[in-house]
């Protein structure tokens, strides 16, 4: 990393997140609890983080629509909520849906930043490296980010963080490239110019094929041509088919769609450019009934693009940090990351005038409103820290304060729908019971459930075992983390109620039996209570 570098990105005890209120769609910067260093990722200060204005512009648009525009919107929800209601009756399917838009939720899916700590069982990250990191819930507008290894590449000196913020949308682009399977001297067709769209330009000319940009606005088809299209068109324009002809004489090798519309026109049209026997992929979220006499008639394929590439969606992938054997999946999403990091490296990808605007993490809301209003490609989020501002990532646990008699504090760690649709509920209504803090692994959720569920504070996990003031705790997290949380809760003598399993090991049962036993050994009476659902 740049020596420079080091002294800015240091842990503090609280982070700034952007985060959208479900209910109202407003977006807006919360302070949250730094989350968790779990195995097999890494914690990195974000440097930057990249708005994408498709993507999280349709989840904020959808966000402020009545409660009939959202359902309008997601039928496949409303299918959801009947059938629990069916199930469970129709005041527990209200009050889940009352949960949910009471809750907040994380925005973005692309950052940058230095590594921090490094968890157990990851070798190729080290405290300073400089990183690239994607995926939603972990590359999010957040100061500090939990990243799994295989979400997460390391950077050139050469790279600066600002352009390796977008490193996940190039990714993207990349991968829809690839689906295309586009030859050197191939035309391409890009039907949609907007920031995937560019990218997807500039990555097919450095592949050495020709590129036509279509989009419905004059203006970005005019840029699409700064960006290196050979030819630029409006859709909407008559003489759009008839100049394809003239520049291709056969029509496109391959289409690919990176517009957002529900409507079919995009891929329409791709099927009436196309050239025998030509390709289209889906890379936006388009509608995709299509007329049958084109595709038949052409003998065309049509194919979707998922996100990044392969290990998409693949928990082991992700979340496991278990790899493709490169012989039989070349192009990983993180290969396809790293790929796009060495083009950004030899100078073959023009960044420049889509990061130029930036915005403090303070006014997030400031710079989605300006993308919404300015119809720019992307703005990123800064979130430098001044050094007078850094400070100890520990926080001293409060002194027991006075209560009540009767009262019992509750400390909850894990934020899930069974904690958020049962425990939390059932705890809120148990009189005597005060909900004093709740703890997440990714300190967003906990933030959340404070205000759906009226907890007085959200905390960090080990914050939350050590705190004076929490008399019980509720595990309630992943079946991995029980173990360890219920050790700490009894060295620091709470009383314990922790959902099934109570461990996954026998070496974890171990670790429980001792740590059980040397609670009563100093003379307490240790409290341990295992639930089942």
């Amino acid at each position: 990393m740049l020596p420079n570098e080091i002294g800015k990105f240091r842990g503090t005890a609280a982070m700034k997140a952007v985060l959208e209120d479900m209910r109202s769609g407003k977006v807006m910067a919360y302070e949250v609890p730094q989350p968790e260093l779990r195995p097999g990722g890494i914690l990195v200060r974000t440097a930057f983080s990249a708005i994408s204005s498709g993507t999280e512009r349709a989840k904020l648009e959808a966000g402020e629509k009545s409660l009939m525009g959202k359902a309008m919107a997601r039928p496949d929800l409303v299918r959801q909520v009947m059938d629990f209601a069916r199930n469970e009756g129709i005041k527990a399917a209200y009050q889940r849906v009352q949960s949910r838009l009471d809750s907040l939720s994380p925005l973005g899916y692309s950052c940058s930043g230095i590594v921090i700590a490094a968890g157990e069982g990851v070798q190729e990250f080290q405290p300073g490296d400089r990183v690239a990191c994607g995926g939603g819930g972990y590359a999010s507008h957040s100061a500090i980010n939990f990243v799994p290894k295989n979400l997460a590449v390391k950077l050139p000196d050469s790279v600066g963080l600002d352009a390796a913020a977008l490193t996940t949308i190039g990714a993207i682009a990349m991968q829809g490239l690839r689906q295309s399977e586009a030859r050197f001297g191939e035309t391409l067709a890009v039907i949609g110019a907007g920031l995937v769209g560019v990218l997807t330009i500039q990555l097919a000319k450095a592949a050495g094929c020709r590129v036509i940009a279509i989009d419905l606005d004059p203006g970005r088809v005019e840029r699409a041509v700064k960006f290196g299209a050979d030819l630029g068109l409006v859709s909407s324009d008559s003489r759009t088919p008839l100049a394809i002809k003239e520049f291709t004489d056969y029509g496109p090798d391959a289409v690919i769609i990176t517009a957002a519309t529900h409507s079919t026109e995009p891929i329409e049209l791709a099927a009436a450019i196309a050239r025998d026997r030509g390709r289209i992929v889906v890379v936006g979220d388009v509608g995709l009934g299509v007329s049958r006499p084109n595709v038949y008639l052409k003998e065309l394929s049509i194919s979707l693009s998922r996100s990044y590439g392969p290990g998409r969606y693949d928990a082991y992938y992700e979340e496991g940090g278990i790899d493709y054997p490169i012989g039989y999946v070349r192009w990983t999403e993180k290969r396809n990351m790293e790929a796009f990091v060495q083009f950004l490296a030899a100078r073959s990808i023009n960044l420049a005038p889509l990061i130029e605007k930036r915005y403090p993490v303070e006014q997030a809301d400031t710079a989605y409103a300006a993308i919404r209003e300015s119809g720019s490609y992307t703005a990123l989020i800064d979130y430098a820290v001044p050094e007078a501002a850094a400070t100890s990532a520990s926080v001293p646990a409060p002194q027991r304060q006075k209560r009540s008699p009767g009262e019992f504090k509750v400390g909850c760690i894990g934020a899930g729908g069974f904690a958020r649709n049962i425990i939390f509920p059932a705890l809120r209504n148990r009189k005597g019971v005060i909900l004093e803090s709740v703890a997440t692994a990714s300190g967003i959720a906990a933030q959340s459930a404070c205000k759906s569920f009226g907890f007085t504070k959200a905390q960090t996990p080990s914050d939350l075992l050590q705190d004076a003031e929490t008399d019980g705790v509720f595990i309630l997290s992943r079946h991995d983390s029980h173990s360890r949380y219920v050790v700490a809760a009894l060295t620091n003598h709470k009383a314990a109620f922790v959902e099934k399993p109570l461990a996954v090991t026998q070496d974890q049962l171990e670790e429980i039996r001792c740590a059980y036993q040397a609670a009563k050994e100093q003379g307490h009476a240790p409290f341990l209570m295992v639930g089942f659902n």
